[in-house]
């Protein structure tokens, strides 16, 4: 192969921080969700969620608040599994364990 030589994916220190640089589309859907855990580790930051394709999480935080949003982008109905409960501030009830989202839909929690 002529591209042998050259590197799929760099990470280079700068300043206090690390930067990162893919130069290629990788097939393998798990790349993505194993590189984003690597990158997110280095950085000292944990996810609680194990999140299926497709459904986005978003947290917000401050003064002692903290706010989830999840959004389903897909067209099936999506489980989440919460690891404390939470207040679906839409639905106005209390939520523990499995979240069922239904397609498109979109959850806002206080945790």
């Amino acid at each position: 192969w002529h591209m042998t030589s050259f590197a799929a994916l760099t990470r280079n220190a700068y300043g206090k921080g690390w930067g990162y640089f893919l130069g290629t589309v990788v097939a393998e859907q798990n790349f993505y969700d194993l590189l984003m855990k690597e990158i997110l580790g280095r950085a000292g930051i944990s996810i609680d969620l194990e999140l299926p394709q497709g459904v986005e999480a978003s947290t917000r935080s401050g003064e002692g608040k903290k706010v989830l949003f999840l959004i389903n982008h897909t067209e099936l109905e999506q489980k989440v599994h919460l690891p404390q409960r939470a207040y679906d501030l839409i639905a106005e009830v209390e939520i523990e364990g499995d979240l069922t989202l239904d397609r498109l839909a979109v959850k806002v929690l206080r945790m």
